[in-house]
């Protein structure tokens, strides 16, 4: 996961971002612009003069508010799979999945 501002706009064609500083991203590497929220998809994966990147969606609510987070079953620390965390805003339509993996469940220290 990267962060920043160099990332920009709302472009669903693959675009590169010489000036996003990011050396080596791999494709799935996600994007947050930390000003406007909005979320990028790393497609191809290199480094920042040609690595390309797509809008996806944005993390801030409507209005401003505050976005509803969940997560879905499977998604506790005691279980092992591929859980799945929904996004949503208020007053709107529109929901972002963020898939991640969860390595295997380790014994308490």
């Amino acid at each position: 996961m990267y962060w920043g501002t160099s990332i920009t706009g709302t472009s669903t064609t693959a675009t590169i971002f010489s000036s996003s500083g990011i050396s080596s991203a791999l494709v799935d590497d996600m994007y947050i612009n930390t000003s406007t929220f909005n979320v990028y998809q790393c497609t191809t994966g290199g480094a920042a003069s040609v690595a390309k990147w797509v809008y996806i969606g944005n993390i801030k609510g409507a209005n401003g508010s505050t976005p509803t987070i969940t997560a879905a079953a499977g998604a506790n620390i005691n279980s092992v799979g591929t859980p799945t965390v929904t996004s949503s805003t208020s007053g709107t339509t529109t929901t972002l999945t963020f898939n991640y993996l969860k390595g295997a469940k380790g014994d308490p220290g």
